[in-house]
């Protein structure tokens, strides 16, 4: 049985921005949404189930915050590691390439 990996670096590295934009579009909606947030400000009164909503909605709005910071960050980590992994293949193959071509000499 053959266990071969065929991976095309020229490829990769052409679907890697893909990365890269998703976390641009994910930034962009997350700026409009921010900015819906900010206009419409406090809506939910300074009452006491106002105040109580304010603190659930506060914390939760954060981890929003968290988890796009983590996917922006995730997702352009993706695209560089893509871009690097490829480099690294093409690499990998032009030095194995010269190995067999200056082994096959030597025979």
């Amino acid at each position: 049985m053959r266990d071969d990996m065929l991976v095309d670096p020229d490829g990769v590295r052409a679907k890697s921005p893909k990365f890269a934009a998703a976390a641009d579009r994910l930034a962009s909606a997350f700026a409009a949404l921010q900015s819906v947030r900010d206009a419409e400000g406090a809506c939910w009164g300074s009452d006491e189930s106002g105040a109580a909503f304010e603190t659930e909605y506060n914390a939760a709005a954060d981890e929003v915050q968290k988890g796009r910071e983590f996917l922006d960050t995730e997702l352009n980590a993706t695209k560089e590691a893509l871009d690097v992994t490829a480099d690294q293949w093409e690499s990998d193959d032009t030095i194995s390439a010269a190995n067999l071509d200056n082994a096959g000499r030597t025979l």
